[in-house]
């Protein structure tokens, strides 16, 4: 037969675990849907940059010395706006994860001194 003290702690250590697997789950959805809303803004920013390229008038510079002209006759603008935004992206994102990854040390950290 367990004490009243003995089934409290089991009882607490067991409402832990629950919050722990409730967290852990929705962290790991956020993290998914992060990752997801990434790849839209990439695919629509794809699908939405040749129209704007086009819209963009590079014929009207009259000194095409000092506006890297090399860019405006080619048709390579739009591929270099999007390899910087889904740069930046990746950039937010790796430091998205980072973030997490700390908090979840810390809080690993934090339960271990909890059930000590």
């Amino acid at each position: 037969m367990m004490t009243d003290e003995e089934r409290m702690k089991k009882i607490r250590k067991r409402t832990a675990e629950i919050k722990h697997q409730d967290s852990r789950n929705k962290q790991i959805f956020s993290e998914i849907a992060c990752v997801a809303a990434c790849f839209a803004i990439i695919i629509c920013t794809g699908f939405y940059m040749p129209s704007l390229t086009q819209n963009l008038s590079f014929r009207n510079i009259q000194q095409t010395s000092a506006t890297a002209s090399i860019i405006a006759k080619n048709g390579a603008l739009s591929y270099i706006i999007m390899g910087i935004l889904a740069f930046a992206l990746g950039v937010c994102l790796t430091i998205f994860m980072y973030k997490i990854r700390e908090r979840n040390k810390r809080d690993s950290k934090e339960r271990d001194t909890d059930e000590l």
